[in-house]
């Protein structure tokens, strides 16, 4: 005799309960191109390269424009990080729900996050570009299978170093300004700084074109591809030939209850659409 909560229809449940693997890929979903995205990263880190210049030879020569070099770097910077940010997050979210590259260790919200969060920000950033590196490149099925580890991350690990040299240098100058005795390492740091910012702009550049080349073939499509136009479908050409002369007719242009056509050109006999089908 069974208990009333229990469901004497139901299959028996498995002993061993069931398995769950916490790296395991997520529920499969489109390639999301991020081209768009890319272009608008890669052309700002282009105005910082050039802004980044500017303010070395104004540190170096004092040119007296640091002000207003500092309010375009600063509205530079942040539209950057907005949309570098954006990229980095689809380009994640493609790795682990369009490939399905299983061994992951963040989600694509936290690969953005963790630019955020203090200390974390140090080490998440790192590892999620350095999956998105692997992940992205075709065949890869595993962060931790053999196609993985013979994929590069060399190009990684010099993003993530110039950008954390960039960023220290600049707090190190800044503190270092306000200090007495302290002018020229203040001179010295925001000149690494601004040099590391080029380089890493660069590098950042390179790894993002990389990137989206690598998941664009992976996803079936490429670059080109997606910013080619498709040609239009051919259009069906009713014309016929006169078995006379040749000469070339539509027989949509004579009307429909006449009982013969003739030819323009020779007079001669034409034939309709429907005798040519039978």
């Amino acid at each position: 005799m069974t208990s009333a909560d229990e469901n004497p229809y139901r299959p028996p449940a498995d002993p061993e309960g069931p398995t769950f693997d916490p790296h395991g890929a997520a529920d499969e979903e489109p390639y999301l191109p991020g081209e768009g995205r890319a272009r608008s990263t890669i052309n700002l880190l282009k105005a910082s390269i050039w802004l980044a210049a500017l303010g070395v030879l104004d540190t170096v020569v004092n040119t007296g424009i640091s002000s207003l070099i500092s309010l375009i770097s600063a509205v530079i910077s942040v539209a950057t990080a907005v949309t570098f940010c954006l990229w980095f997050h689809r380009a994640y979210t493609n790795v682990q729900r369009a490939f399905q590259v299983r061994g992951l260790r963040y989600s694509p919200r936290w690969s953005v996050w963790g630019f955020f969060v203090p200390l974390v920000n140090f080490v998440v950033p790192y590892v999620c570009g350095r999956e998105i590196w692997i992940g992205s490149h075709p065949g890869v099925q595993s962060i931790n299978d053999a196609t993985a580890r013979r994929v590069g991350t060399g190009i990684v690990t010099l993003w993530w170093s110039l950008f954390l040299a960039a960023q220290l240098a600049s707090i190190a100058g800044g503190l270092a300004q306000t200090e007495e005795g302290f002018a020229r390492l203040a001179l010295a740091l925001l000149i690494c700084a601004n040099l590391a910012t080029v380089v890493g702009a660069v590098v950042t550049i390179r790894m993002i074109r990389r990137v989206e080349q690598n998941q664009g073939e992976r996803g079936g499509k490429s670059i080109l591809e997606l910013l080619t136009p498709k040609p239009a479908p051919p259009v069906e050409s009713n014309l016929r030939s006169c078995p006379h002369c040749s000469r070339r007719y539509d027989p949509d242009d004579y009307a429909v209850d006449v009982p013969h056509i003739y030819c323009d050109h020779c007079k001669g006999e034409l034939p309709r659409a429907r005798e040519d089908n039978a």
